[in-house]
């Protein structure tokens, strides 16, 4: 009989700690005290009185909800329906007698050990109280000292410290050990002697210093502030000082941010004062029921254990809240180990480049200085038969500029190796006579010597803005939204390079409680299908209808759902859009900085757009409304809102620079309010042939289950090479909508639920 009672606790305890219990305020933990107290409290006149019928309707109606809400959790049980059958067909003869009663519930007993409940799945719901941890073993103490090692680690002087997690790290263990017993004492099928549960009981509720009260005393000792030497002044030095001076290589490719491990770490103390608040209450409920304790006597314990975890836990959201403010919450990514095009990155294929030429090869007048030079025209061949003194006399260039000839120079005398197509190259090497051998049988292309042989030869830039160029120029303007109808917000971003545009793609999640993300639910979300139509003098782009099975197409309108990149408008932006307290971001987007130009003609940079909507932190609903509806945030919106934002936009300087893929030294990221011009590789360097920066493909966080606030892009490289443009994203600020406080009418509430 007493084994039955043990199972229908747990298994009611275990079926209402759902996933979306909060952590965010104290009543999310209030209302956990409560619900455990809600059966508990009348164990006595369930099982030890007379049933009625209105307690069998109850019963049934209880049941059903343990069922409904294991399915929810999908942790469905073994036969469930089966099962289910049984205890309703015994159930509605239970009021005959208690004898008959107490027959049925022995063989319900069995019921549940033949069909393998599982009672050790559905007790973990009490582990589940925050998604942030669903994952989490039976064990915490070895995960928590994982993260405060992962923290130590980072941290010069640590002795007191490591000190300190492994007290820690042993208290964690022994709520752990009384946990596992605990389960081990629930398992269907365990024939527990009543002294055995009794000294069980005893143990739980032992004065001593190595028992549960007291290790709960010691833990928040540790964690929470004003002590000594403890894990939190620690920790808190560590994470708002020590965090600014990590290099670039010790703060890339985090699982979670540093504010979402701080946040695992409070969660499983919690979890912990949960499981042992648990254990305490049901052994003091025991001793009552076999008439150990009076109903005063346990009335007043428990009454004192509902007041201490509360006033401790309301400590420790005022820890976690104070800890968290301030402390990184970015995730981007590190440098790829070997740089993979179309893997790793892409580039603007051709869109800027050096070519070396005659001026005989121009087909307009050239004027004396050459930098005065910006013209629109093919290369014309270059004939040298009439001297006959070089080893290709009559030479057309294999590539043509489809754009403009700017940024002329005079150049030397070079021969030079004509890279083959299909290459992405347009010189395999240049040689200086006066310095190299020259021999045609090196060039793994066409060997060039004609220009060796002339004068006024030329290097000059070709920016492709024609429409018979293939050049990757667009950028898609178009917004990238979640479906907010379904409750999905933005998880993660990334460029992408489709259709030869460049597209700012994202992963959505359904949202919940405290910012979490159903990991099941993340998706990428389609960009789109695009076509590029040489109808214009500099081209457009049209859109394929995904809904139309005969390929119809939509008209797209220039600087409003894409634009190019040209010579004197190739500048794009380094920002962190940050959306208002209580928005969470459920789009972005380019844009161009000014929208409307007094000249007519756009040339402002290219920069980021975030959108933002208005959510309810702690059911994790999207909540716009006409008052307060979702909108977009821009640069601009940061003034007074991040430091940079208060001083002028820099320039980042990387002019003469190598191909991007070639470094293989440490790199830095670009700081905020900065931006960057795409340009060519030096000639020195790659002969010019290279639009740097890249774009990294990858996604700016290796994985993410929770919700951002934030979205930025930033350059990643080394001085002297080109580097890449890579985003990177903010997860949502949990210290904006922690709530410690606690009042004392809340704490007498709780109490009261419990008798």
């Amino acid at each position: 009989m007493a084994k039955l009672l043990l199972l229908v606790v747990v298994l009611t305890i275990g079926s209402n700690f759902q996933v979306d219990a909060q952590f965010g305020g104290m009543f999310g933990i209030g209302d956990i005290i409560r619900d455990i107290s809600g059966e508990m409290n009348h164990v006595w006149e369930r099982f030890f009185k007379q049933p009625d019928e209105k307690y069998v309707k109850d019963q049934v109606r209880k049941i059903e909800k343990i069922k409904k809400n294991l399915i929810a959790n999908g942790k469905s049980l073994d036969h469930s329906d089966e099962v289910a059958k049984v205890i309703l067909k015994q159930l509605d003869v239970a009021n005959d007698r208690q004898r008959e009663l107490d027959e049925k519930l022995v063989r319900l007993n069995d019921t549940f050990t033949l069909v393998d409940l599982k009672i050790d799945i559905v007790t973990s719901r009490v582990n589940e109280i925050s998604t942030q941890i669903s994952d989490i073993p039976a064990t915490v103490a070895e995960r928590a000292s994982f993260l405060l090692t992962g923290f130590l680690n980072r941290i010069r002087v640590q002795t007191n410290l490591i000190d300190a997690k492994e007290t820690f790290k042993r208290y964690v263990r022994t709520i752990d050990i009384n946990y596992n017993n605990f389960l081990l004492y629930t398992k269907p099928g365990a024939h527990v002697r009543k002294a055995s549960m009794l000294e069980f009981c005893d143990n739980l509720l032992s004065p001593y210093a190595d028992e549960l009260s007291k290790t709960l005393v010691q833990i928040h000792k540790l964690l929470a502030p004003g002590e000594t030497e403890s894990i939190y002044d620690g920790l808190l030095e560590f994470l708002r000082d020590f965090q600014s001076k990590q290099t670039f290589q010790e703060r890339c490719d985090l699982e979670t941010s540093f504010q979402e491990q701080f946040r695992e770490l409070y969660n499983i103390i919690l979890v912990s004062e949960i499981r042992a608040f648990t254990m305490q209450a049901y052994a003091m409920n025991y001793r009552r029921l076999v008439g150990e304790e009076t109903e005063d006597a346990v009335k007043g314990e428990v009454g004192m254990m509902v007041e201490s975890l509360l006033k401790r836990v309301s400590s420790y959201l005022a820890a976690m809240k104070g800890t968290m403010d301030g402390v990184s919450r970015e995730l981007f990514r590190c440098e790829p180990a070997k740089h993979l095009l179309g893997e790793t990155s892409f580039r603007l294929n051709d869109l800027f480049g050096m070519y070396y030429i005659n001026k005989k090869q121009l087909n307009t007048q050239v004027p004396k200085d050459p930098a005065e030079i910006n013209t629109q025209s093919y290369f014309e061949c270059l004939d040298r038969y009439s001297t006959n003194d070089a080893f290709i006399n009559f030479y057309c260039p294999r590539y043509q500029c489809y754009g403009r000839l700017h940024k002329c120079k005079e150049a030397g005398s070079f021969t030079f190796c004509e890279a083959r197509a299909g290459t992405n190259r347009r010189y395999g090497f240049t040689l200086d006579g006066n310095k190299f051998p020259t021999r045609p049988f090196h060039c793994n292309g066409r060997f060039v010597d004609t220009l060796a042989k002339e004068t006024g030869n030329l290097l000059c830039q070709c920016s492709e803005e024609g429409a018979e160029s293939l050049a990757t120029k667009a950028i898609n303007l178009m917004p990238q939204m979640s479906d907010m109808e379904n409750n999905m917000v933005v998880t993660n971003v990334r460029f992408l390079k489709k259709n030869n545009m460049v597209h700012l793609q994202i992963e959505e999640g359904l949202l919940l409680p405290d910012g979490n993300i159903d990991k099941a639910t993340i998706s990428s979300v389609p960009v789109g299908n695009f076509r590029y139509v040489q109808n214009s003098t500099q081209g457009s782009f049209v859109q394929l209808d995904p809904t139309e099975w005969d390929d119809r197409l939509i008209q797209l309108t220039y600087d409003r759902d894409y634009t190019f990149l040209y010579h004197n408008r190739s500048t794009i932006n380094l920002d962190d859009i940050v959306v208002d307290a209580g928005y969470v971001v459920t789009g972005v987007k380019f844009d161009t900085e000014e929208n409307n130009p007094q000249t007519g003609i756009n040339y402002s940079p290219i920069q980021l757009k975030v959108h933002g909507t208005p959510f309810d932190y702690d059911t994790g609903l999207l909540v716009p409304t006409d008052e307060k509806p979702s909108k977009w945030f821009t640069p601009f919106d940061m003034k007074g809102k991040i430091k940079r934002y208060s001083f002028m936009r820099e320039m980042l300087d990387i002019t003469d620079s190598d191909d991007s893929i070639k470094n293989t030294g440490a790199v830095q990221q670009s700081l905020t309010n900065f931006q960057v011009t795409f340009q060519v590789t030096s000639w020195d360097k790659d002969m010019g042939q290279t639009v740097v920066p890249y774009f990294d493909t990858l996604s700016a966080a290796v994985s993410n289950k929770v919700a951002l606030d934030g979205v930025g892009i930033s350059h990643r490289g080394s001085p002297g090479f080109g580097g890449f443009i890579a985003p990177k994203i903010f997860n949502v600020d949990h210290s904006q909508y922690i709530r410690p406080e606690i009042k004392k009418e809340d704490i007498e509430k709780y109490k009261k639920a419990w008798f």
